[in-house]
C-alpha cells in the first residue's frame, strides 16, 4: 500500500465550502491546534457505507490487538469505505495538523480506527446528552497524553487535534516523554505485527522519523486546549454571518487571518474591534474596506463600517495576534518540507521503488501535487514538464490535482491548450507559458472572468474557450522548475481568491519548488539513463541506435538542440557527426566537405583544439561575435537568436588507447547563471555518453581477428580468381575474330566484367587486412582505398573513361537480374558514349550502388531511364521508381547508415545504409557530384502512393567530359 504523501490535510471541499475551509485555515494557524470538520450525518453515514460493504461495525470495547486483527481481515474493503465516507463527508481538510499526526496517518490502518473512534464519540455524547469530549487518541495515546476533542453542533462535527496535552506541564521531563512514546511506538507494531498482515506495516514511516516529529510541538495543559476549542468554535459560526458580507467573495485569504484576530481582540478586550481589508473590484482593483465585530451574548456580529476607531492597545494585542498566526503558519511550512523531503528521498530517483514504472511514477506525480495544492491553500495544481519535439517546445503535463468540479476534464482541456498556444504568440497569454518564455516567476493578483479584468494589466490569462463555464480561479501563480539552471517545467497554482500568493506566500513556494526539484530532474535523469544503456546493448543496427539515442540525449542535457562532432584531426574529411537533434546545419556541413561549410565548424574546431572542457554564450552577444565572427547572420542563428549556447569538450577512449575528442554542441532556450551548478551537469552527460557510446565507433579486438581471417580466405579467392581470369583472356584473344558459332565480341567483355568483379574484390580483401593503421583509415576504410586508388590513376595514367561501356557492364549485363525483377533495362541510343575522366572503378563503385538500390527498391514492372543534360556541368540521369521517402526522409539520403522507413520494412534483414553515402564521398573525391530528386508518379491505374520517381544525376565538370 503506498505512502500517503496527503495525510492529514487531504480535503474533497471544492469552490462550495471554501469559506469554510479558509475560516477554519485562519483558526487552526492562529490557534495552532489540529481542525477538521464533518457534516452533522457523519454517524449515519459510515454505518451506511459499511452495511452496504457488508463490514461489521468495530465497539469501543475492542483492544488494539483486536482491532488490528480485525481490520487485517479486510483491510483493502474498510480502507474503501473510510475513503468514500471522506468523499461524502469531510466539508474541510484538517488544518495545521501536528506533525506526529502527519507521520502516523500515513499508515491507512490509523485512518481506520480514527473514523471509528469518531463514531464512538458521538454515540458517548448522544447518550450522555453531551456535546463535547475530550478522549485519549485510538491506537495511538501514548499513555493518554496524545488526545483529540469532538465537538457537536448543529451545523457541523468539529474534532481538535490530535495533539500532545496534559493535566500540568512536566518541564524538564524529555527523557521521559521520550521513553513513553517508544514503548508507545512498540506496542503499537507489535499489535501490528501480531495482526499476522504484512499489508499493515508497508507504509509506517520509520521509527526515527516518527519519533522526530513526536516532540516538535509545545504540549499544551488540557484547560488550554478546551479554551482553544471553545474559541474555534465561536469563531467558525461565523461563518453564515460571513456569507451576509456582500464584498466576501473578493477578500484575499489573510482577511480571514485578520478577522480572527480582531475577533480574539474583542474576546480578550470586551470591546468592538473594526479592521481593514483590501477588497478587489473591477474599476480601482483594490479598495480599502472595514470590518468591526463585536462580541455579544449569542456570539459575534459582524458590521461594515466606513472608518476605524481603535484604540492603541487594542491595535498592540491585535497586531500580536496577526504575528502569532504567522508564526505558527510558517512553522506549519518548515514541518511540510521536512516531510516532504522524507517522502522524496523515500520515493523518488534512485532510491524511490521501481522508478520506471508508469503507473507508480503516475502516481509519485499524483501525490506531489496534491500535496502542493493544499500545502499552500490552493484549488489546483499542475505540474507541467518541458519536452522537445524536433526543435519545438511543449510543455506536457507531468501531474495535476483539481479541487475544482469535473477536475479531469479540467485538467486535460488545459493541457491541450497550453499545447496549442506554447508557440504561438497567443501564448503570451497564458501565464504557465510566460512563466517557461520569460523564465521567471508570473502572479496574477486578480482575475475577474466575466469581465476578463487582470491585475497587474500585464498578467493576462488564457483558458480553454470550450469550458469557459468553469471557473479558472481568482488568482494564478507560475513558477518555473529549475535545476542546477537547467530549465525543467513549470508548476501553476490557482486559487480560489483574489491575492492568494503574496511575496512571502511566494517566496515559500518558491522554497519548496527548489525543494522539489532537485527530485524531479534526479527522477528524469535516471529514467533517460536507463533508456539510454538499454538502446546501447540493443541488437539494432548502430545507425538504428543512433536515431533512438538523438532524443535521449537531448534529454539527458535537458537541452533545445544538440550536436555531437566527433575530430579526429582537423581535416574537413576527419569530421563526422555522431548525432544531432534540432542542427541539421551541423550535420549537412560535415557531409557536404565544401571549403564554406568546413569553415561553418571551424569555431568547433578552434574550440576543441584549445582543450577547455566549456565554453559559452548567448547567441548575439559580444562573446558569441567574436567566436562566430562572420556567421551571425547565418539562417540558425538568426532563428534561435537570444539562446544560450553552449559547448562542451566530450572524448572517447579507442581500445588502442587513443584518445578521440569531440565536441557536443548545445543549445538552451533561456541563459544559465554562471553562479549556477549546469556546467557540472553537461561534464556529467559528456563522459557518461562518451564511455556508454564508445562501442558504436570503434570495433573491439575481436573484430580485427575476424576481419584478417576472413581477408586471408578472400585473398585465396582473388587468387584462383586472377588465374582463371588470365587464362579465358588469353583463350578468347586466340580466337578468330568470325568463328561458327562463337560471340568474341560477347566472350571480351564478360573478361572486362571479371577484371572489375576481380578489382573490387581485390580492394575489399586488401582493406579487411588493414588493421587501422591510419585515422584516415578509421573514418572509413573504403575511402582510404578510394583515396588510394584516386592519387594512383592522377599520377599513372589518367586516362578517360568510357560511360557505354561501363553502364553495359554493369546494367546490360545484368539483364537477366532486372528481368527477374520485371523492371525494363533500355540500351543507350546510338553515338551515346560520353567519355569521363575519372577512375574506371570508382565511377563503377558508383553505379553499382545505384544499380543495387534498383533491383533492390525498384517497382516491378517499371522501367529505367537514362537521359543526358548540360548545364554548368555535365549531367548523366539515371531515373527510376521506386519507394517513396517522406520529406525529412529525403534530406538524410546521402547520409550514412541511413534507410528509407519503407526500405526498412519492405526489406528488414537486406540493407545497410552504406551504399549512398559511399558514392556521395566517391563523386566528391573525383571532384565531381551526385544529386538525388524525388517526383510523383503521373495518374494512372498503377499509381501507388507508397512510390516515386527517384532521379539520381552524375554531375561532371565539362573540362572533366569529352562527348
Amino acid at each position: 500500500m503506498p505512502t500517503a504523501l496527503d495525510s492529514g490535510i487531504i480535503s474533497r471541499a471544492g469552490p462550495r465550502s471554501e469559506l469554510k475551509a479558509q475560516l477554519q485555515s485562519a483558526v487552526a494557524h492562529q490557534l495552532s491546534v489540529p481542525i477538521t470538520t464533518f457534516a452533522p450525518d457523519y454517524a449515519q453515514r459510515l454505518r451506511h457505507l459499511l452495511d452496504a460493504a457488508n463490514l461489521e461495525e468495530i465497539t469501543p470495547q475492542t483492544d488494539i490487538s483486536s482491532f488490528c486483527k480485525l481490520v487485517s481481515e479486510r483491510l483493502i474493503q474498510y480502507t474503501e469505505v473510510i475513503g468514500e465516507l471522506t468523499e461524502r463527508a469531510l466539508l474541510s481538510s484538517i488544518s495545521f495538523p501536528h506533525p506526529l499526526y502527519r507521520s502516523i496517518k500515513d499508515f491507512y490502518f490509523v485512518r481506520v480506527a480514527e473514523a471509528f473512534q469518531i463514531l464512538w464519540v458521538l454515540d458517548r455524547l448522544e447518550t450522555e446528552n453531551e456535546d463535547e469530549a475530550i478522549v485519549e487518541y485510538f491506537p495511538f495515546s501514548v499513555c493518554g497524553r496524545f488526545k483529540m476533542l469532538v465537538r457537536k453542533e448543529a451545523d457541523f462535527i468539529a474534532v481538535f487535534g490530535p495533539t500532545f496535552c496534559d493535566d500540568e506541564i512536566d518541564e524538564g521531563a524529555q527523557r521521559e516523554y521520550r521513553d513513553e512514546f517508544n514503548d508507545s511506538l512498540g506496542a503499537f507494531k507489535r499489535a501490528l505485527k501480531e495482526a499476522g498482515n504484512d499489508s499493515l506495516k508497508e507504509s509506517l514511516h520509520g521509527d526515527e522519523q516518527i519519533s522526530r516529529t513526536a516532540f516538535l510541538r509545545q504540549k499544551l495543559l488540557t484547560d488550554n486546549f478546551q479554551f482553544k476549542c471553545d474559541a474555534a468554535v465561536s469563531v467558525l459560526k461565523l461563518e453564515q454571518k460571513l456569507r451576509e458580507v456582500p464584498t466576501i467573495e473578493r477578500c484575499p485569504p489573510n482577511f480571514f487571518s485578520k478577522l480572527l484576530s480582531a475577533t480574539m481582540t474583542t474576546c480578550d478586550t470586551r470591546r468592538p474591534y473594526t479592521f481593514s481589508h483590501k477588497v478587489f473590484d473591477r474599476t480601482d482593483y483594490r479598495s480599502t474596506r472595514y470590518l468591526k465585530v463585536t462580541k455579544e451574548s449569542d456570539g459575534f456580529s459582524l458590521t461594515v463600517v466606513s472608518d476605524s476607531d481603535n484604540s492603541r492597545s487594542d491595535k498592540i494585542l491585535y497586531q500580536g495576534y496577526i504575528e502569532t498566526s504567522f508564526s505558527n503558519w510558517n512553522n506549519f511550512i518548515s514541518e511540510s518540507e521536512a516531510l516532504l523531503r522524507t517522502w522524496l528521498r523515500k520515493n523518488s530517483g534512485a532510491l524511490g521503488p521501481h522508478f520506471s514504472d508508469e503507473k507508480k511514477s503516475a502516481d509519485f506525480g499524483l501525490r506531489l501535487a496534491r500535496f502542493l495544492t493544499f500545502l499552500f491553500n490552493a484549488g489546483e495544481c499542475t505540474i507541467y514538464q518541458l519536452r522537445y519535439v524536433g526543435s519545438e517546445a511543449h510543455l506536457l503535463p507531468y501531474s495535476g490535482c483539481s479541487r475544482y468540479p469535473e477536475p479531469a476534464q479540467r485538467l486535460t482541456a488545459m493541457a491541450e491548450h497550453i499545447r496549442d498556444n506554447v508557440s504561438s504568440p497567443a501564448g503570451d497569454n497564458s501565464i504557465v507559458i510566460r512563466a517557461f518564455r520569460q523564465n521567471e516567476i508570473q502572479y496574477c493578483q486578480w482575475h475577474d472572468q466575466e469581465t476578463s479584468t487582470v491585475y497587474p494589466v500585464h498578467q493576462r490569462i488564457s483558458y480553454p474557450q470550450s469550458m469557459s463555464e468553469h471557473d479558472w480561479g481568482k488568482s494564478l501563480c507560475a513558477v518555473p522548475i529549475r535545476v542546477s539552471g537547467i530549465f525543467w517545467g513549470v508548476i501553476e497554482l490557482v486559487a480560489m481568491r483574489p491575492h492568494s500568493f503574496p511575496d512571502v506566500v511566494r517566496s515559500k513556494v518558491l522554497e519548496v519548488v527548489a525543494l522539489v526539484a532537485p527530485y524531479l530532474f534526479e527522477r528524469q535523469i535516471f529514467l533517460t539513463l536507463n533508456e539510454i544503456n538499454e538502446t546501447v546493448v540493443s541488437n539494432k543496427t548502430a545507425q538504428e541506435k543512433k536515431i533512438l539515442l538523438e532524443p535521449l540525449i537531448r534529454e539527458l542535457f535537458g537541452a533545445k538542440t544538440v550536436a555531437i562532432i566527433r575530430m579526429d584531426s582537423a581535416r574537413h574529411q576527419d569530421l563526422k557527426s555522431f548525432l544531432q537533434i534540432g542542427r541539421n546545419d551541423i550535420d549537412d556541413a560535415v557531409s557536404s566537405h565544401e571549403p564554406n561549410d568546413y569553415e561553418y565548424l571551424r569555431p568547433y574546431i578552434n574550440f576543441v583544439e584549445i582543450e577547455k572542457p566549456i565554453w559559452y554564450c548567448t547567441v548575439g552577444d559580444k562573446r558569441f561575435r567574436k567566436r562566430f565572427h562572420g556567421l551571425t547572420e547565418k539562417k540558425f542563428f538568426k532563428q534561435n537568436y537570444g539562446d544560450f549556447l553552449c559547448l562542451a569538450r566530450i572524448e572517447w577512449s579507442g581500445h588502442d588507447s587513443q584518445t578521440h575528442a569531440g565536441v557536443a554542441v548545445l543549445s538552451y532556450t533561456h541563459s544559465m547563471d554562471s553562479q549556477e551548478n549546469w556546467p557540472s551537469v553537461v561534464e556529467f552527460a559528456c563522459q557518461y555518453i562518451a564511455t556508454v557510446t564508445a562501442s558504436l565507433y570503434g570495433s573491439e579486438q575481436w573484430e580485427t581477428t575476424v576481419r584478417q581471417k576472413l581477408a586471408h580466405e578472400l585473398t585465396k579467392s582473388v587468387s584462383a580468381l586472377k588465374a582463371t581470369t588470365q587464362r579465358l583472356d588469353k583463350a578468347v584473344l586466340n580466337l578468330p575474330k568470325k568463328a561458327s558459332g562463337v560471340d568474341k565480341p560477347l566472350l571480351e567483355n564478360l573478361v572486362k566484367d571479371l577484371k572489375r568483379h576481380e578489382r573490387s574484390l581485390e580492394t575489399n580483401t586488401t582493406i579487411l587486412k588493414l588493421n587501422r593503421v591510419t585515422r584516415d583509415f578509421e573514418n572509413d576504410p573504403r575511402l582510404y582505398y578510394v583515396d588510394n586508388v584516386i592519387k594512383d590513376w592522377r599520377q599513372n595514367s589518367g586516362k578517360l573513361t568510357s560511360f557505354r561501356e561501363v553502364y553495359n557492364s554493369l546494367f546490360i549485363g545484368a539483364s537477366v537480374d532486372f528481368k527477374a525483377r520485371g523492371i525494363s533495362v533500355p540500351p543507350l541510343d546510338r553515338g551515346f558514349d560520353p567519355r569521363i575522366g575519372v577512375d574506371d572503378w570508382c565511377l563503377s563503385e558508383v553505379l553499382l550502388t545505384i544499380k543495387s538500390n534498383i533491383l533492390k527498391y525498384g517497382k516491378h514492372g517499371s522501367e529505367i531511364l537514362i537521359r543526358e543534360n548540360s548545364a554548368i556541368n555535365y549531367g548523366l540521369r539515371i531515373s527510376n521508381i521506386g519507394l517513396r521517402l517522406d520529406r525529412e526522409e529525403l534530406r538524410k539520403i546521402f547520409f550514412d547508415e541511413f534507410r528509407g522507413q519503407r526500405a526498412k520494412d519492405a526489406h528488414p534483414e537486406d540493407g545497410s545504409g552504406f551504399g549512398l553515402w559511399y558514392a556521395d564521398r566517391i563523386m566528391k573525391e573525383l571532384g565531381c557530384d551526385i544529386r538525388h530528386a524525388q517526383s510523383d508518379l503521373s495518374e494512372g491505374n498503377d499509381k501507388d502512393d507508397a512510390f516515386a520517381w527517384h532521379h539520381f544525376t552524375l554531375s561532371f565538370p565539362h573540362n572533366k567530359v569529352k562527348v
